[in-house]
């Protein structure tokens, strides 16, 4: 068989499972749609709740207030819940979902240019990752509560312009290794 058959047989093997998805996706949606939504915004509120119970500095001392994400629907993927929590100087945003754990942070007044925490820490100094991940909420306690006064002066609008060109910099450098690394996986992978 040729491979321009065999593509052929496949494209026309698959036109009724996917029209049989399409549907059964049209007709299911109305009913399980609201569930997944409900499903998703409780999984958010519970997150909120878990972030203001463990992180009490964040509300207490820095006058923290959790704001919806604007720019995510509901449902959210899988079950992950996103959460922000809104400072005065920056926001922080906090990502849970399939066992993983993100926190990043912007400046107010660039809300899209979130970063994570861990490599905002390193670049301020005075905080050596053994590893960027974080496991627990408690894990960010340990790692910004020491270091937050450090944090809310680097994102206040007078000191964010020096801090923006390195985390450029830092994000290049990230993207830099991450494409050597794709590039060496797939040599080793297909010669």
């Amino acid at each position: 068989m040729s491979n321009a058959f065999q593509r052929w047989l496949i494209l026309e093997l698959m036109r009724p499972v996917v029209l049989i998805g399409s549907l059964i996706e049209k007709i299911a949606k109305p009913f399980l749609g609201p569930r997944a939504i409900r499903a998703s915004i409780q999984r958010q509120n519970q997150f909120a709740e878990e972030i203001q119970q463990e992180l009490p500095f964040l509300f207490n001392e820095h006058k923290g207030r959790v704001a919806a994400d604007e720019s995510l629907r509901h449902p959210h993927p899988f079950d992950y819940a996103v959460v922000i929590v809104q400072l005065d100087d920056f926001w922080q945003r906090f990502i849970r979902g399939r066992g993983e754990l993100a926190v990043q942070v912007a400046a107010k007044g660039a809300p899209d240019g979130w970063e994570d925490l861990p490599i905002v820490l390193e670049l301020l100094g005075g905080y050596e990752a053994k590893s960027r991940l974080i496991l627990l909420l408690s894990d960010v306690e340990t790692m910004l509560k020491p270091r937050m006064s450090r944090v809310r002066e680097a994102f206040s609008p007078s000191q964010y312009t020096d801090l923006k060109p390195q985390l450029l910099q830092s994000r290049e450098y990230e993207r830099t290794a991450a494409r050597q690394l794709s590039a060496e996986i797939n040599r080793r992978l297909y010669g």
